[in-house]
């Protein structure tokens, strides 16, 4: 009989098993790099401004932008956080992307509108419920 334990691809992906990860786990290390990058560019921040919202150094965010050294996973998480992506985007890239600054852009104009929509509706219940008390006080 032979082992027939399920594949973990996370677990192969550390391992370095091809079949999860074609290039090697060597390659790997460059596309983190590359995603926090991209996403760092995308919330439109500086490495200066991550560096002091992380407590690091930037010559540390510039070595893990670079593919030189990798951050520890507390820090990872702190920065996946602050720029508003998963941990498992900067890892392997499948998780929630980092949004464009036109997509925010785009958000905030929704926001706006969805909250001017709110008050109107928080101002009727605000009648609604004066009439009620009128109406209670009248009987």
């Amino acid at each position: 009989m032979t082992d027939q334990r399920p594949i973990n691809s996370l677990q192969g992906f550390l391992d370095g098993d091809l079949k999860v990860n074609p290039r090697g786990i060597e390659d790997s290390v460059s596309d983190i790099a590359t995603r926090i990058t991209d996403a760092r560019v995308s919330a439109g921040r500086t490495q200066t401004e991550i560096a002091n919202q992380l407590g690091v150094k930037v010559s540390s965010l510039e070595k893990w932008e670079r593919g030189t050294a990798s951050p520890r996973s507390n820090r990872l998480t702190a920065l996946a956080g602050i720029l508003g992506v998963s941990v498992s985007w900067l890892i392997v890239g499948h998780g929630n992307e980092p949004t464009s600054t036109d997509d925010r852009d785009e958000i905030r104009v929704e926001l706006t509108r969805v909250h001017a929509q709110l008050a109107d509706v928080l101002n009727e219940v605000d009648v609604l419920l004066a009439r009620l008390g009128n109406a209670h006080d009248a009987s």
